[in-house]
């Protein structure tokens, strides 16, 4: 059996584990695990599998540059309607726009 942290914290490798006591209140006590000799000395490893690969480079800088588009496109939006806005609400009604679109 491979151990991590994950089942050392819980008491399923060898050392000690965590438990919740039943008296009431956060108190944690240790208690020993089943086994310790299966997982002394052995080092927990992670291979992922190809389910479990999260990204390559290549669909990394893809999904970056989408970002990217995704918060500029507002703000490229606003360039533009914000000046029409002014002009044509007038600066008080402008601002209580403004507030009222903060308070949202």
């Amino acid at each position: 059996m491979k151990c991590g942290a994950a089942e050392t914290l819980l008491g399923q490798c060898g050392g000690e584990g965590m438990r919740r006591s039943s008296s009431p209140g956060p108190s944690v006590q240790a208690v020993p695990s089943d086994s310790p000799e299966d997982c002394l000395g052995s080092p927990s490893q992670v291979t992922p599998s190809n389910d479990e690969v999260v990204t390559s480079s290549g669909s990394l800088i893809r999904d970056v540059l989408w970002n990217l588009v995704g918060d500029g496109s507002p703000i490229l939006a606003a360039v533009f309607a914000i000046p029409i806005l002014i002009y044509s609400l007038g600066n008080d009604r402008f601002g209580v726009l403004t507030l009222s679109d903060t308070a949202v």
